[in-house]
């Protein structure tokens, strides 16, 4: 959100035959595939980063500047962000909370860019638009029927001349507003209107402050809080209006700041960033309605792509960053000066963002395609509704029947579960550290809470004793990461005793069927372990040397004398089902409608297909909806001797089959013409 500011490095072209700059376009911020970037805060718990698609067909589409008017409705502008360098003029609108973002473009306007976009409802919206190519006039232009037409408002003479570059509109309602631009004839071209636009008048020079030389406008640098209003330039200068526009004044440059864009969350406290190509965030306040400006010292993470004030909160701020090793989402709640990372953002790159309120707010990103991406929303995440578990199925040859149970869901919510498979798949043996892979079940996300290891020694007695190091570390095609998440204080501890690892802190949130390891050394000088393979008996222990994983061996993991006594656990309250649907198929995955409803954890299917393999799925029904389907189980229903139909006319029907099943007659009817 610069003059199109959005990153790396400043063209100017300046004509020599007047003291005259014009402003061009930054390369743009350019998506950087990442492989954390589905780690955002999913688990179910309060409030947290959700994934939206931004509807646009082609990939790589960034979003530049975004308008928030409350939590159902947001316009946003875009940009190439492949690299390419394509001159569009897109925007997307959702009009329903971002549950579908609808893209599109300002017609006639080939050439041209967008700046920001100011709007006024779900069909009323401006744009100042620059012009990059070709012949079309720059200036601004407004629609009433939400983006299906636009036309260009104001004189033909505004916005045209050679030195013309328009950053910003804002209107107070219908009919009052203010646009500004870079100064053309010795002073910035400022205009105002009160009939909607469709005239605008130019504000004189004696009423502003004139530019220093080559100062400019910076594209959707402004902020306005009731009839306040106030934008940045190149030069480190915010000028004010106290009128909407018809008068202003301008601060003294902010040290040696280039590039500011100032937040406002009230007429005389806000904050200002350099957003200047060697920034790294310097932030700072006033007090006074942005007369005087002091340094932030600031704790923590800012970023410096773009930033909010939450309205209605007593001082909370949001900042975005986009850049290499500086991509995430923050907030401070202290105006500024404390700065947090939210969970599961670092890395991810968002642009603009956007906020209606403390409990909703938008982010822009990059888009896959059109269904994939490009958007965030900051909103409330009701727990995951969690599925029974453990279903098992066996039929009943006696009463003819398929024998379906299974068991209630966990009762704690998902960011309470401590998750064991039931099949120890590590142990520690004769003080070797080893580490096992904690694999999340479920196809929502969980945050990791605890893992149990089983400690055993085979040396007398039979005890181990001291303290152990664990290592909590994301990626399974890595070697483990060196760094020390904690140390346990085993004590003495006989054998086949458990030892519970809590990792509640680490952060590590285990996305739907995704995995983490958790790794345990320093018995004695030997750094070795263990990556126990689930599904296997052996694993890859790994070694430590010069602090370095240097090598990968094979290993068993299993111990027959170790008793398997592991369950799923839970902690805390969580709501039960009020019933559990039933679901029946011949074919595994491929289900329908239910074939009954119950309040049991049992139910019997006296109708199950004869001669062939039967699957099951059961969910749990809840005040808020239905869960997703618990294990899938399955029973073979045979048909134990077969008996040939024939017909009157002595002809063999092969197609029908019937025989007993147990104790009952069961009939396969097939024909041929089917």
């Amino acid at each position: 959100m610069k003059k199109k500011l959005t990153m790396s490095f400043l063209i100017l072209f300046v004509f020599l035959s007047a003291t005259v700059v014009i402003a061009r376009p930054e390369v743009p911020t350019q998506y950087v595939p990442t492989t954390n970037s589905n780690e955002l805060e999913k688990s179910g718990r309060d409030y947290g980063w959700i994934e939206q698609a931004s509807g646009f067909t082609t990939p790589s589409r960034g979003i530049h500047y975004m308008h928030t008017l409350d939590e159902n409705i947001v316009w946003a502008t875009a940009y190439d962000g492949s690299g390419g360098g394509a001159i569009i003029q897109e925007f997307t609108k959702t009009t329903n909370g971002g549950e579908l973002w609808t893209p599109g473009g300002v017609n006639d306007a080939s050439g041209l860019e967008l700046s920001m976009i100011f709007a006024l409802d779900a069909n009323k919206a401006w744009v100042p638009m620059y012009k990059s190519a070709g012949t079309n006039p720059q200036g601004i232009y407004y629609t009433s029927d939400g983006g299906a037409n636009w036309t260009r408002q104001g004189e033909a003479s505004m916005y045209t001349n050679a030195a013309s570059f328009p950053n910003v509109v804002h209107f107070w309602d219908e009919n009052v507003g203010f646009a500004q631009g870079d100064p053309v004839g010795g002073y910035y071209e400022l205009y105002t209107t009160t009939d909607g636009g469709t005239n605008w008048t130019r504000v004189p020079s004696r009423n502003i402050p004139d530019p220093l030389t080559g100062e400019f406008g910076v594209v959707g640098y402004y902020d306005v809080v009731g009839d306040t209003v106030w934008w940045g330039t190149n030069m480190g200068r915010v000028f004010k209006s106290t009128n909407k526009g018809y008068n202003w004044t301008v601060c003294s440059p902010v040290g040696s700041l280039t590039y500011v864009n100032i937040w406002f969350k009230d007429s005389m406290n806000g904050l200002l960033q350099d957003k200047g190509q060697y920034s790294t965030g310097t932030l700072y306040e006033t007090s006074d309605g942005g007369v005087n400006w002091s340094l932030v010292t600031i704790t923590g993470t800012v970023y410096t792509n773009d930033m909010a004030y939450v309205p209605g909160t007593t001082n909370m701020y949001v900042s975005t960053g986009a850049a290499s090793g500086a991509s995430g989402a923050s907030y401070s709640t202290d105006g500024g000066h404390t700065w947090e990372i939210y969970p599961g953002t670092d890395g991810t790159q968002f642009l603009a963002t956007d906020w209606a309120n403390d409990e909703c707010g938008y982010a822009g990103g990059f888009n896959g395609d059109q269904f994939t991406g490009g958007m965030f929303k900051y909103t409330y995440i009701p727990a995951p509704l969690i599925p029974p578990i453990n279903l098992q199925a066996v039929y009943d040859g006696i009463e003819c029947c398929v024998d379906l149970t299974w068991e209630e869901p966990p009762s704690g919510d998902p960011e309470d579960l401590v998750y064991n498979t039931g099949s120890w798949t590590s142990y520690i043996n004769d003080c070797q550290p080893y580490a096992v892979r904690v694999t999340n079940p479920y196809d929502y996300a969980v945050p990791l809470k605890s893992v149990n290891f089983i400690l055993y020694s085979a040396a007398t007695p039979h005890q181990i004793t001291g303290t152990v190091d664990v290592l909590v570390w994301e990626d399974e095609d890595e070697l483990p990461g060196s760094i020390l998440y904690t140390v346990e204080d085993v004590g003495d501890i006989p054998h086949n005793v458990y030892m519970n690892v809590d990792v509640i802190s680490s952060g590590i949130n285990l996305e739907p069927y995704g995995s983490v390891f958790v790794g345990i050394q320093g018995f004695d000088t030997v750094n070795q372990g263990l990556l126990a393979e689930n599904a296997t008996d052996q694993g890859r222990s790994f070694c430590f040397a010069s602090g370095e994983w240097t090598q990968i061996f094979e290993a068993y993991t299993s111990l027959t004398n170790i008793a398997i006594t592991a369950t799923i656990l839970a902690e805390g309250g969580g709501s039960s089902p009020l019933s559990y649907n039933v679901y029946h198929s011949v074919t595994s995955g491929d289900y329908d409608d239910p074939i009954a409803n119950v309040d049991t954890t049992y139910y019997a299917d006296y109708e199950p297909c004869f001669g062939t393999e039967n699957y099951y799925v059961v969910t749990a029904v809840y005040d808020a909806g239905e869960s997703g389907y618990s294990n899938e189980a399955s029973a073979f229903v045979e048909i134990a001797s077969a008996v040939e139909y024939i017909y009157d006319d002595g002809t063999a029907e092969m197609g029908y089959r019937a025989g007993a099943a147990g104790s009952c007659l069961a009939v396969r009817i097939t024909p041929d013409q089917y």
